[in-house]
């Protein structure tokens, strides 16, 4: 069997993070004296309270953790092992996960390992993985996974998203290129996308958030129509109505739409820090 390691700023699902050869490692929210674990549903509320006064701070997981969850891959017979990571742009745990990497070929010169850069985030990453792990389940061999997945980054997945402040993503340098001068003056909310370079831009504007929740679906639905999807994430932070119920109305779209390989997730909290509430997001993966 085939390994994945991945990190938790991809977003993978939980049907796929729970499978037997994927081990997930977690980054971490920092906040003043308190340094939380990424993935943890408990720690939500408290790290929301915190960002009504405060800029939570993201960090990496240590060497170490990165090495005991690969060992562990190991440890369970996985002789070949392909790593996921967000875009390098965007954090650090692509080098982190590089690192760790060429230590493993030294201690087991039996293990294939290949670490991934997606150039993309959250669900835009998740896409490649569940690619991947269809191709394992198919018994794909180990080098043509590689081949395929590399050969699809960064086209092939594509992902829109909105928020209602920038200021976090101001706040934690992640702003990229995307402009938020004109949009906090005249509330032009940004479609945001990440380019073939894995830096955040700005795909559209809209004027308001619910125009914006629109042009995000309008864009990803157009991308749904022109190609042919394998599988599509929807992203979201926070628990207002308002929200859940474009998170619904986005799943009965894909469903008029014939898509039934979709999947769902709340982001994680290193990513909602960076975002805040009210994000929607829209990933595809096409062929």
């Amino acid at each position: 069997m085939i390994g994945i390691i991945c990190d938790t700023g991809t977003d993978v699902p939980s049907v796929i993070a729970e499978r037997e050869n994927v081990e997930v490692v977690q980054l971490k929210v920092v906040m003043d004296d308190l340094i939380l674990k990424d993935g943890v549903e408990e720690n939500f509320p408290k790290i929301i309270k915190y960002m009504e006064t405060g800029f939570p701070k993201t960090t990496l997981p240590t060497f170490l953790e990165v090495k005991e969850k690969i060992v562990s891959l190991i440890d369970r017979g996985m002789k070949e092992i392909i790593g996921f990571n967000l875009s390098h742009e965007l954090s650090g745990t692509h080098n982190l996960f590089r690192l760790v990497a060429e230590e493993i070929r030294k201690e087991y010169e039996e293990v294939k390992i290949e670490i991934i850069d997606t150039l993309s985030v959250s669900i835009g990453c998740a896409n490649y993985i569940i690619h991947a792990m269809e191709l394992i389940d198919k018994g794909e061999m180990y080098e043509d996974i590689i081949k395929k997945i590399k050969h699809m980054i960064p086209e092939k997945s594509k992902v829109f998203f909105t928020i209602p402040t920038l200021k976090f993503l101001k706040a934690g340098g992640r702003i990229g290129k995307v402009s938020g001068t004109i949009a906090d003056v005249f509330n032009l909310k940004p479609i945001i996308s990440v380019g073939k370079d894995g830096i955040y831009y700005t795909a559209a504007k809209a004027r308001g958030l619910k125009k914006a929740y629109k042009k995000v679906k309008d864009m990803a639905y157009a991308v749904i129509k022109s190609n042919k999807a394998k599988v599509v994430g929807i992203a979201w932070t926070g628990q207002s109505p308002e929200t859940l119920q474009e998170v619904e109305q986005i799943k009965n779209d894909l469903g008029e739409m014939g898509i039934s390989n979709y999947y769902s997730e709340h982001i994680n909290s290193t990513l909602l820090v960076n975002t805040g509430l009210d994000l929607i997001g829209i990933s595809v993966l096409v062929e």
